[in-house]
């Protein structure tokens, strides 16, 4: 299979239609021999149109207690630090559930003015002539970068 292209995303769908929310039983039940309402319609596609976007937005998702993420695949950011699973699970916190999450990377920020300057540590940064890595709360190091 070929790559797709990606969709423009300028427009979503019904965005300033008339959109209406099903109530919960519908939604799990679906559609049986009816004919559902636009407003129906429009909610589906309005929805499907901002989750794409929202995933393009974060580029990683967001973790979600209420989503079973799967072994060795699922990346989620969290605090601002980005995790891998390591075992499949649901509602399992990455800052807290270390059997089911390992630490990917941590949050890359601006690069920062001073050795003292703002900073949680496990930051990092690059610029054109350094990269900086945060130590501790506000305590910076930095290494020249160089061609070799």
């Amino acid at each position: 299979m070929s790559k797709e292209t990606r969709p423009d995303y300028t427009y979503k769908w019904a965005s300033t239609g008339d959109v209406a929310t099903p109530n919960n039983s519908k939604i799990s039940l679906g559609w049986i021999v009816e004919k559902p309402p636009m407003q129906w319609w429009n909610y589906i596609e309005n929805r499907q149109d901002q989750a794409i976007s929202y995933l393009y937005q974060q580029g990683i998702a967001e973790w979600d207690n209420s989503i079973e993420y799967q072994n060795g695949s699922s990346f989620v950011s969290r605090s601002g630090n980005i995790y891998v699973s390591i075992q499949t699970g649901t509602n399992k916190d990455p800052t807290s559930e270390t059997a089911y999450w390992k630490l990917y990377g941590k949050r890359f920020v601006a690069a920062p003015a001073s050795a003292g300057a703002t900073g949680t540590s496990g930051d990092w940064a690059v610029d054109g002539d350094y990269i900086y890595v945060c130590t501790a709360t506000n305590t910076w190091k930095r290494a020249a970068l160089a061609t070799w």
